[in-house]
């Protein structure tokens, strides 16, 4: 495994436990794990033993959304886009922000309105436009895989897509999901690499890093 860490990763790391944003079972409502939104399709599956919240990120404006950007802006650095889109809405600070730094347009795709204009994609775009859609983290992939559909099906050209980046891949059939889609994933930290992470720092104790591993084993 490639744990090694450059100072930007090792930076984001330590602010995402230091300001709450890893919990363990413990802080669980019942304390015994944490239900996901792939149990509303799979209610049998395994709570989870960890729970990782980057809605907290817009919330610390100069230490983790910075380096979230800066994290995001060297990932794409050498892609083509045209805008950026977002999955609403806990990366939605964060892309406002890259947008905003590298003077790129930024696009929300969503649910259909009844009301006012219509339309289903927030922002300016042109057909053929292409875009770099971003989302906080991967369990499963279907929310990125409807805000991409929702995409490549506006207008009459519709807006190309083929890239997904997160600041976090839970290593639970997402990335699968998203190349059947033809969408390649992109992520900042597979669990596997920030688990050993904070391992190896002693973040975490042995006893809880076995734990998640069991569980990730099991809800493969």
């Amino acid at each position: 495994m490639n744990t090694e860490f450059n100072d930007l990763k090792r930076r984001f790391a330590g602010e995402l436990y230091r300001l709450g944003m890893f919990r363990d079972k413990i802080g669980s409502p019942d304390g015994k794990g944490f239900r996901l939104k792939l149990h509303q399709s799979r209610p049998d599956a395994p709570l989870s033993p960890y729970y990782i919240d980057l809605r907290i990120l817009r919330s610390h404006p100069t230490t983790a959304k910075t380096t979230a950007v800066c994290l995001f802006e060297r990932m794409i650095d050498g892609f083509a886009y045209d805008v950026f889109a977002d999955v609403p809405t806990a990366i939605t600070p964060v892309v406002s922000s890259l947008s905003d730094r590298m003077g790129t347009p930024m696009i929300t795709p969503r649910a259909t309105k009844d009301h006012g204009g219509g339309g289903n994609i927030d922002g300016v775009w042109s057909e053929g436009d292409i875009t770099l859609l971003f989302d906080d983290l991967v369990t499963g992939a279907q929310s990125k895989i409807e805000a991409a559909r929702v995409l490549r099906t506006s207008g009459v050209g519709g807006i190309e897509v083929q890239h997904v980046f997160v600041l976090l891949d839970r290593e639970q059939g997402g990335r699968e999901q998203l190349k059947a889609e033809g969408l390649a994933l992109h992520a900042v930290f597979t669990i596997s690499e920030l688990l050993w992470h904070y391992h190896k720092e002693g973040v975490i104790g042995p006893e809880l890093y076995e734990e998640i591993h069991a569980y990730r084993l099991a809800a493969q």
